[in-house]
């Protein structure tokens, strides 16, 4: 009895191993992100998310319609740059200006000024874990 006993006990002290580990790898939050709306003066924005690094690392992520996404960024603190669309190299939509000069692209969102696609214009964006949220409401 002693020999079935201590087998099931092994058994048993297993398989409370394995669903520990299972428990604590479904629970775990994953990489970092960044996620949330980009606008210039209440419109939606169309164009590139870039997250600089101190150590000069950049991290993008598109901006459709005015929403973002950038994945997989280490914690750390980073400079924000926003680009539009008709950048240098960029596959620039079709562009038309309104009668207050915001020039539109598309049903992607409007583009953003020249003046937020270098690092400094914006507030850095500190990330610590997890999925955060962080909007950025652009003044023309």
């Amino acid at each position: 009895m002693t020999l079935l006993h201590n087998s099931l006990l092994c058994r048993l002290g297993l398989l409370g191993l394995l669903v520990s580990l299972a428990v604590g790898c479904a629970s775990s939050s994953g990489p970092p992100s960044l996620t949330g709306t980009v606008t210039l003066d209440g419109q939606k924005v169309g164009g590139t998310i870039v997250l600089v690094g101190g150590d000069g690392k950049e991290h993008p992520g598109a901006i459709l319609n005015g929403k973002y996404l950038v994945m997989n960024v280490p914690k750390g603190e980073y400079d924000v740059i926003i680009r539009g669309m008709g950048g240098a190299g960029a596959l620039a939509p079709k562009k038309d200006k309104d009668a207050g000069g915001t020039v539109a692209t598309d049903s992607q969102g409007v583009e953003p000024p020249a003046k937020y696609a270098k690092a400094g214009a914006l507030e850095k964006v500190k990330v610590t874990g997890g999925q955060q949220t962080q909007n950025f409401p652009l003044p023309p």
